[in-house]
């Protein structure tokens, strides 16, 4: 049976409720916990996450929000882990002027950064299209000098079995690299990172720039950054 997140709700409603029936609100929110809302003169106000939300609600007649509201809606939910995100969430997109600081989103990526390499990396990927055969040559050469005795520029790169991933066209790729320096990716095999990155894209491809691998800090870095850690 499903286990709906908000048992309760009352919308829209005077201020003007607590001060004359106060009790008759404590008999159906006292001690449950949940969201409520202040409004001002039909803007939202303020929003927060109360325990006991007849108690809080009616706190706010008095603390420093006293004035700045003359409407309020209360939602009573179930003592949910998930209740402080939704309130941050509230908080990040609603953006209530009552509210001094926005909400944490606790254990969220903030996709910015990811978003901004993944946009610098294709910004060279038009480049090189646009330069032509002349980056071409120049890549293939500096896969020669790095090449490693068994013919694999990324051997030595990691000392187990890693995930690597990279995103084109919107979708996301994921590949394997191993210790040896091969690449595994939808059932084959691959001796270096561009090679597996053009079975993708159909085109000679910089693979170090392509892939991407988690680093200790637990961010995606281009797998170029990490070629300084080849002896």
């Amino acid at each position: 049976m499903a286990r709906h997140l908000v048992l309760k709700h009352l919308e829209n409603v005077s201020g003007e409720l607590l001060a004359q029936h106060g009790d008759l609100l404590s008999h159906y929110a006292k001690g449950k916990c949940g969201i409520y809302v202040l409004y001002a003169k039909g803007r939202m106000y303020y929003v927060g996450l109360a325990s006991n939300l007849s108690g809080r609600v009616n706190s706010h007649l008095k603390d420093r929000h006293k004035g700045n509201w003359d409407r309020f809606s209360i939602y009573l939910t179930r003592n949910d882990a998930h209740m402080r995100e939704l309130e941050a969430l509230l908080h990040r997109v609603l953006r209530p002027e009552g509210n001094r600081q926005l909400g944490r989103l606790v254990g969220s990526e903030d996709l910015r950064r990811p978003l901004q390499a993944e946009l610098r990396s294709r910004h060279q990927e038009s480049l090189r299209d646009l330069m032509g055969e002349r980056l071409r040559i120049r890549v293939s050469q500096e896969r020669k000098v790095r090449r490693g005795a068994n013919g694999r520029p990324a051997a030595g790169l990691v000392e187990r079995t890693v995930t690597l991933r990279a995103v084109y066209k919107g979708e996301e790729y994921k590949a394997r690299l191993l210790p040896s320096g091969t690449i595994r990716h939808d059932g084959r095999a691959y001796d270096s990172p561009s090679a597996a990155a053009e079975a993708i894209r159909k085109k000679p491809t910089n693979g170090w720039t392509f892939w991407r691998m988690e680093d200790s800090r637990g961010e995606w870095s281009r797998l170029s950054d990490f070629r300084g850690q080849i002896a």
